[in-house]
């Protein structure tokens, strides 16, 4: 949850329309490595005034990352 709102799952295009914010860095296409030794292809998004990091699979978000200062 991050104020009031549940990341995993929602679309990438919805977060940014609700929190009204632009990526700091973005990384596209990181090669993330599955258990069956497949890729799942993950896009890296940060941003820096609301401490999060967000990885992003067909256009969903599937992991969130909060850092403090």
């Amino acid at each position: 949850m991050f104020r009031g709102y549940n990341l995993i799952k929602m679309d990438y295009a919805r977060f940014i329309e609700i929190f009204n914010v632009v990526p700091d860095r973005v990384i596209y296409k990181l090669p993330i490595e599955q258990e069956n030794g497949r890729c799942k292809w993950q896009d890296e998004y940060d941003f820096d005034n609301l401490n999060l990091q967000l990885w992003v699979w067909r256009g969903r978000i599937v992991t969130v990352m909060a850092y403090g200062d």
